[in-house]
């Protein structure tokens, strides 16, 4: 989407008035505006007296919650306790290899 962005400034002959103003920049019904104001009225607006009864936007993406995974299968300390006693080797962390646990199911557990 293209932005058209004008900047009008106004100085008066001393450079005090420039050096006391700051831009605020705001939103109102999804659309962002940035106006230049002096220091005491951007201070007010800092501080709206409807702030408590607003509510922060935040990030405008739905939230996506992370899924959890559903163990299926033995238990893999069970699965690495009876490959320890019975002389498989699998390691002691990570993924177990599937032939690792069709053995340990085969023996019954």
């Amino acid at each position: 989407m293209a932005k058209k962005v004008t900047v009008v400034r106004k100085s008066s002959s001393t450079t005090s008035t420039t050096a006391r103003r700051r831009d605020v920049s705001f939103a109102l019904d999804g659309v962002a505006y940035e106006i230049d104001l002096s220091t005491a009225n951007a201070a007010s607006c800092a501080r709206p007296r409807d702030l408590g009864r607003a509510r922060p936007q935040g990030d405008p993406q739905p939230l996506v919650r992370a899924q959890r995974r559903v163990s299926i299968g033995p238990d893999p300390a069970a699965v690495r306790a009876w490959a320890k006693s019975n002389g498989v080797t699998v390691s002691e962390r990570g993924r177990i290899p599937p032939a690792s646990i069709e053995q340990f199911t085969t023996a019954g557990n």
